[in-house]
């Protein structure tokens, strides 16, 4: 596992080195199957958030993600791994033109919180919605996307600090809801790993 963390560290903290990393994280897994089933499927989640970092930093998308395996939502605790890597390759997808496959992505990943009442996985699921109205655009009736991210980020806007502020994420939603342009706007999610 530590091996993952160490991936998951290039890919928040140096996206243009992740992709190396998760080879080698995979390597290493390999050697252990017996323990590699969880660690795939964080290892797969890392994956797809390094790109999804690479392309917010310097707007370059990586050849063949959409390849990619997703993580496993079979195994219990997993359904936020999966929700977040779907997320992020939506994203990915919206970037590259594919609406209608990131549409689908950003609709399984909100499946996956449903009946989620954890308080740090509404608030992840939140970002989802946040994520979803900014790739679709105007086209994708983002207003219900951002009228499930306001309503989430409202719960949170005083209790969390720092960088997962929810005050920020809540100025960022209800700004894009009056049509103030997003680089005026706080972005919280280049300092979320989630």
């Amino acid at each position: 596992r530590d091996i993952v963390q160490v991936a998951l560290w290039y890919a928040l903290f140096s996206p243009e080195s992740y992709v190396d990393e998760c080879a080698r994280a995979q390597e290493q897994l390999a050697e252990y199957p017996r323990h590699a089933a969880v660690s795939e499927g964080y290892l797969n989640r890392t994956r797809f958030l390094g790109a999804y970092r690479a392309w917010l930093q310097n707007g370059v998308l990586q050849d063949g993600f959409d390849a990619w395996p997703l993580p496993s939502d079979r195994i219990g605790h997993m359904g936020w791994v999966r929700a977040t890597a779907l997320k992020y390759r939506g994203a990915l997808l919206a970037a590259a033109g594919r609406t209608v496959e990131a549409q689908q992505d950003f609709d399984l990943a909100l499946g996956l919180f449903e009946d989620e009442t954890f308080p740090l996985l509404r608030f992840v699921c939140g970002t989802v919605c946040l994520q979803a109205a900014e790739s679709l655009g105007p086209d994708d009736e983002p207003s219900l996307w951002l009228q499930q991210a306001v309503a989430i980020f409202s719960a949170f806007s005083s209790t969390l600090k720092g960088d997962i502020a929810g005050h920020q994420w809540l100025e960022r939603a209800e700004g894009i809801q009056r049509g103030v342009p997003v680089s005026a706007l706080p972005d919280p999610q280049s300092k979320f790993p989630y």
